[in-house]
C-alpha cells in the first residue's frame, strides 16, 4: 500500500521574530524528528534586522529544507534594482490580517504601505526575475546551502509570470497553489462561497484574489493570471485533494491543506487526512500528498492547530504517513519525463 506523503511547512514573512519561541515550542511538542520546509522571506536581511541569520538558524534542523518565500518589502525591491510599487495591496484594507500577524507590533511598524501586501505578481516578468534572483542570492549568502529548490509566493499569489520566472531561475518546486474553499466556505464551480475561512473570518479583497488565482475560471488580469494552472492541473480548480502536477521542469506541490491561520483541524485538516487514508487504501498505486503549514510570525493561537493535528493522528494511522520536506516529496511525485515549455509571459499594463 502507498503512503500519505506529509509536508509540514512554515512561512517566515520577513517581518519580525517576536513569535519565534512559539515555533521552537511547537517543534518540541510534535517531535524534532518531523522535517519542516522553511519558506523564508529574505527581507529580514534586506532590512538589516540584527542577528537575523542566527535567530532563523535556531529553528532549522538538519532534516529540514530551506526554501524561498517572497513578500515585496520596499527594502527587498530596491535591493533588486526594481522600482517599488504600493498596489495592488491585500493588507491595507483588511485589518484582520493585522490581528493575526501583527498583534505584537506598534502601529507604526505594521504592514501598511511597506510592500508586504503587494504580491510578487504585481511586477512585470522582467522585474519578477530580478526580485527572485536577488532573493535567492541573499539566501545563499546567509545560509550554508548550495541551492534552493522550493518556493512559495507571499499570499499564495503565484501568477503565470511568477511560475515562468521560477522555472527560468531553476526552481524545481512551487508550493503556492491553495484551495479557495478554505478561505471561502462552500466555494465550488458555481458558487464563490461566503468569503469566510474555517474560523469565520472574512478577508474580502484578499479572498477574491485567491478565488481568481486558484479558482475555476481563467483570469487575464496580469497579477492573477492563471492560464498555466488551468492548463496543467488535473482539477478544474485547486481543492484540498489536489495532487502535485507538472509544469514542465517545475512541479506544483500544492499547499492543499492550506495554513493553520485559515484552516482548522475540525473543518479541513482532519477531514482531508481521513480522505487521504481512504485514498491510499482504495488505490495502492498512488501516494497522497498532504501539505499543511503555519506562519512563524502568526499568533500562537494559529500554531496550536498543528499540535492538535499531530495529537489526533493515531499510532495506527501514523504507519500510513511518511514525513517529507517539499523537496523530498517532490522527488517522489516528479514524473520520469518532463513536458514541453510551459508558456509565454503575461505583459503588465
Amino acid at each position: 500500500m502507498k503512503k500519505i506523503i506529509f509536508s509540514l511547512t512554515v512561512d517566515w514573512e520577513g517581518e519580525h521574530f517576536h513569535n519565534l519561541s512559539d515555533l521552537l515550542k511547537l517543534r518540541k511538542q510534535i517531535g524534532n524528528h518531523i522535517p519542516i520546509t522553511h519558506f523564508i522571506c529574505p527581507a529580514y536581511f534586506s532590512k538589516s534586522i540584527k542577528n537575523a541569520r542566527q535567530k532563523i538558524q535556531k529553528a532549522i534542523f538538519d532534516n529540514d529544507e530551506i526554501a524561498l518565500h517572497i513578500h515585496c518589502f520596499e527594502s527587498l525591491i530596491k535591493q533588486s534594482n526594481v522600482e517599488f510599487r504600493t498596489k495592488p495591496d491585500f493588507y491595507n484594507k483588511h485589518s484582520k490580517f493585522m490581528k493575526k500577524f501583527f498583534s505584537l507590533l506598534p502601529k507604526k511598524l505594521q504592514a501598511q504601505n511597506t510592500g508586504r501586501g503587494v504580491p510578487l505578481s504585481a511586477y512585470t516578468y522582467e522585474e519578477i526575475v530580478k526580485i527572485i534572483e536577488t532573493s535567492k542570492t541573499i539566501m545563499l549568502d546567509n545560509f550554508d546551502i548550495k541551492q534552493i529548490d522550493s518556493f512559495r509566493a507571499g499570499g499564495w499569489l503565484a501568477s503565470d509570470n511568477v511560475l515562468l520566472a521560477l522555472e527560468n531561475n531553476n526552481f524545481k518546486y512551487d508550493s503556492s497553489a491553495t484551495p479557495p474553499e478554505v478561505l471561502s466556505q462552500n466555494y465550488c464551480n458555481n458558487n464563490d462561497g461566503n468569503f469566510k475561512d474555517d474560523y469565520d473570518d472574512s478577508y474580502e479583497g484578499f479572498t477574491e484574489m485567491i478565488i481568481k488565482m486558484w479558482g475555476h475560471q481563467i483570469q487575464t488580469e496580469y497579477y492573477v493570471s492563471n492560464s498555466l494552472t488551468q492548463k496543467y492541473c488535473n482539477d478544474s480548480y485547486i481543492t484540498p485533494l489536489t495532487q502535485p502536477y507538472c509544469l514542465n521542469n517545475l512541479i506544483e506541490m500544492p499547499n492543499n491543506v492550506s495554513m493553520s491561520d485559515f484552516a482548522s483541524v475540525e473543518k479541513t485538516m482532519l477531514p482531508v487526512l481521513k480522505k487521504a487514508i481512504e485514498s491510499i487504501k482504495n488505490n495502492e498505486e498512488k501516494d497522497f500528498f498532504y501539505n499543511v503549514g503555519f506562519h512563524q510570525e502568526g499568533d500562537i493561537f494559529y500554531k496550536v492547530p498543528i499540535v492538535k493535528l499531530f495529537q489526533y493522528i493515531s499510532k495506527k494511522n501514523m504507519k500510513n504517513i511518511e514525513f517529507k520536506t517539499v523537496k523530498n516529496a517532490g522527488e517522489i511525485f516528479r514524473p520520469v519525463q518532463s513536458k514541453s515549455p510551459i508558456g509565454q509571459t503575461i505583459v503588465n499594463p
